[in-house]
């Protein structure tokens, strides 16, 4: 690798001299071309010297090269790692003498690599800006408040009446009650304009860069090397905040304990380019572009021939375009020299007037070093005060040479923390991993089936044809006599492969004179051992095949192979589960660089448009659907918190599409209903549908509820109807109580009344009688008295 680049050696030991320390801080008048030719040699030695998170030619910590892990992730490494172990040969520049078998790799971990990178592609993102300034938050606060005075029955009177309606707010449709608004507002409803406009800003980034394209290569990056970098700018052209991959291999940064990098002062990739771009890019005359391709003469593909000397092109710098048109031409033209395009963080000095204005403003003026304030600045309680102040530069090097271009501030610096401690941000994005990547742990388990398969091969190549068996001649006849047909012992040989059927006729026990028992089988089949070789190859294949499954976490449900056609559905959803425990730290890889990288595009964004509103143009958000971005200025007076969430999968669309059909089975939406939030969800809008769903469920648990009221109500009418006939009925058996009691006493009355009456009577007749019987004795007593009377005055 010492000759991969132009003056490796020289710079190693130039570093190992003390040559290539970190540049002294200058001032920023003194920042030319040498200050930053030192940062380039100082950033170039770091990495030379394996000082860097990706060691020199792109090596991982345990000394595979990323070349060597992305051929084994395609699988496409060298073949001849396997020919040394199976035939060892002497010439290693010739394939002669190497077993004559196909030596073609096993394709298995390109299938488990595309395994996992269609699971992490299929993870999209969806960016929630929200604005966290406090002017934001109070925007917020008056909107909800005036959409729940819109939807109060007081109001909407109001507004019939007069027909003047509010400015500034507006009723999304569906929202009718002061619980829309709330659960409008909740699930992220109610967005102000500044934070679409951010939003829309970063889909555009995505849109121009065609993010969807590099996504699949900083998978891969993940896959194959565990780590993965961006590169963030603006395009001069257009003003519009692009977003670039860096491939790991070339990626010049410091090592950092924190996967996002977030304490590194340089970062860089290294790039190559043709001494025609790098006429068209930067301000090198024509005598230094002839000493660079001098120097690059017969490197990396490039021809032996560059001419006398310069070339004097004929046309003006200041009218190349980018397409690279020019009128002139030299033999060193399509030269390719290798680029070290860097950036780094350094201080700087600077000046400020601090005070407040008559109204109370304050004021924060940067002014020059050696400025001075006049007395009555200084009697009105102005200062100046020096800050030390973050800036990111950047910087193009061609490497082993003394030329540097396109070298200065970063356009648009991007930096965060609070004020007073803002920190700026490099342009370059990474995450990385200190463990193994997924293809670097599977390189033992893809050797062994390698060698495994290539054995098998050898085995069956060597394999004896049939039928391998060994005939004693001596215990069979000469000849076999079927039928009227006599067959030699050949003659049954050569129909045996064709029939299947192998007739022989064998010698007496002691009819042959060498006394051969006929015991003995005049044929024996020799075990060839092929079966039982292979069954352990193909055991060892499968061996290793399952620890690659349990290293990437791929098992038989996720690749699709298992045969357990009746596997429970639980089982089925444990398995799946594991796969995605066993890949999320790589999706966290993904998911932390994604993000990073929308919040600096955001700020990007901020910075970029202070000199003016830039129009990107039109971004697709549907089928057949364009919407214009237009990005202000007004941006910069706002904070955003930036946060991805997950986008809804083909899985919860179909989940939300089952419960809306339940719903409709259920007669919880109406058929007007049902088509808006079938069309919301088949496009994509899930949170919307959502919204509408919640609401809708929210109106069809009301309605239940007015028809629980209503039953009670009329339940409770029934009863209190049944208690007052209850009632009625008890007062009426009551009053015929009473009318039967009465009559009853009446009854009793007349009965006693009529006994007294009888009694009375019998004691009358009594009376009656017992005077007649009186007088009669009285009458009697008296005859006999007059008798006697008589009787005596007769004597």
């Amino acid at each position: 690798m010492t000759d991969k680049y132009v003056g490796t050696e020289g710079y190693k030991k130039g570093f190992t001299a003390g040559k290539y320390a970190i540049p002294d801080e200058l001032d920023p008048n003194e920042m030319g071309p040498k200050y930053f030719l030192k940062w380039a040699r100082y950033v170039w030695a770091q990495y030379i010297t394996d000082r860097t998170l990706v060691p020199f030619g792109g090596f991982t910590p345990s000394g595979r090269s990323f070349y060597e892990l992305r051929q084994y992730g395609i699988g496409q490494q060298d073949k001849r790692i396997y020919m040394d172990l199976v035939d060892p040969c002497e010439d290693k520049n010739k394939d002669e003498g190497y077993l004559n078998i196909n030596w073609d790799n096993v394709q298995i971990m390109s299938k488990f690599r595309d395994l996992v990178r269609g699971k992490m592609l299929t993870m999209d993102f969806d960016v929630v800006t929200t604005a966290i300034d406090e002017t934001s938050i109070k925007s917020r606060i008056e909107q909800v408040n005036m959409m729940k005075l819109l939807v109060n029955p007081v109001m909407q009177q109001m507004i019939a009446e007069t027909g003047v309606m509010p400015t500034g707010v507006k009723l999304p449709p569906g929202i009718e009650t002061v619980e829309d608004v709330e659960m409008y507002n909740k699930m992220g409803g109610l967005r102000l304009s500044h934070e679409l406009m951010i939003q829309d800003a970063i889909e555009s980034t995505n849109y121009e860069s065609d993010w969807s394209s590099l996504k699949n290569q900083v998978i891969e990056d993940i896959i194959d090397l565990n780590v993965a970098a961006t590169v963030t700018y603006v395009e001069k052209a257009t003003g519009i905040v692009k977003v670039d991959r860096i491939e790991p291999e070339y990626l010049v940064c410091r090592a950092s304990k924190y996967q996002d990098h977030r304490d590194i002062d340089f970062a860089g990739h290294i790039k190559r380019k043709t001494i025609q771009q790098i006429r068209i890019e930067s301000d090198l005359s024509e005598e230094a572009l002839y000493a660079i391709a001098k120097l690059y003469k017969g490197r990396g593909g490039n021809g032996m021939e560059i001419g006398g000397g310069p070339v004097e092109m004929g046309y003006q710098r200041t009218y190349r375009s980018d397409t690279g048109d020019s009128t002139g031409y030299a033999a060193y033209d399509n030269f390719s020299v290798d680029i070290l395009e860097f950036f780094f963080i350094a201080k700087e000095a600077e000046a400020y007037i601090i005070g407040c204005h008559k109204d109370g403003n304050a004021i924060f003026d940067r002014v020059d070093l050696q400025a001075e304030l006049d007395k009555r600045d200084i009697d009105r309680g102005k200062k100046i005060e020096e800050k030390v102040v973050e800036y990111v530069y950047r910087c193009r090097w061609i490497i082993g040479t003394e030329y540097v271009f396109d070298y200065g501030k970063e356009y648009a610096v991007v930096r965060q923390g609070h004020n007073g401690v803002r920190r700026a941000k490099l342009p370059i994005q990474i995450y990385s991993d200190r463990s193994p990547s997924l293809v670097e742990r599977c390189v033992p388990f893809i050797d062994d089936i390698q060698l495994a398969v290539l054995k098998k091969r050898n085995v069956l190549a060597k394999m004896a044809p049939g039928p391998r068996m060994a005939i004693d001649k001596s215990l069979m006849e000469d000849s076999t006599v079927i039928g009227n047909k006599t067959y030699s012992i050949l003659d049954l040989i050569e129909l045996y492969p064709k029939t299947g059927v192998l007739v022989y006729e064998s010698v007496g026990e002691w009819e042959s004179s060498e006394q051969a028992g006929s015991n003995r089988p005049p044929i024996t089949f020799m075990p060839a051992g092929v079966q039982e070789d292979i069954a352990i190859l193909l055991q060892d294949v499968q061996f290793n095949m399952n620890l690659i499954r349990d290293v990437t976490g791929i098992n038989e449900v996720s690749d699709g192979s298992s045969q357990q056609q009746d596997m429970l559905v639980k089982v089925m959803e444990g398995l799946t589960a594991a796969t995605n425990n066993a890949l999320r730290p790589h999706f966290q890889l993904y998911y932390g660089l994604y993000q990073n990288q929308c919040k600096y595009v955001a700020q990007k964004w901020q910075v970029a448009v202070l000199a003016g509103e830039i129009n990107t143009g039109y971004i697709p958000i549907g089928d057949n659907i364009l919407k214009p971005v237009l990005v202000s200025k007004d941006l910069y007076d706002y904070d955003f918190g930036i946060k991805i969430t997950l986008r809804p999968t083909q899985e919860d669309r179909q989940m939300l599409l089952q419960t809306l059909f339940q719903m409709q089975q259920g007669n919880q939406v109406s058929a007007a209903d049902y088509f808006v939030l079938y069309n919301m969800i088949t496009s994509g809008d899930l949170k919307k549908a959502q919204l509408y769903m919640a609401k809708a469920n929210a109106a069809y648990l009301k309605q239940l509820q007015q028809m629980e009221l209503q039953k009670l109500q009329q339940q409770s009418q029934g009863n209190a109807q049944a208690a007052q006939m209850a009632e009625q009925a008890k007062a009426q058996t009551a009053q015929l109580t009473t009318q039967l009691e009465i009559q009853r006493m009446q009854v009793e009355y007349q009965l006693m009344m009529q006994r007294d009456e009888m009694l009375h009577q019998f004691k009358m007749q009594e009376l009656t009688m017992q005077n007649a019987a009186k007088m009669e004795q009285a009458a009697t007593e008296k005859t006999i008295d007059f008798a006697l009377q008589k009787e005596e005055e007769a004597i």
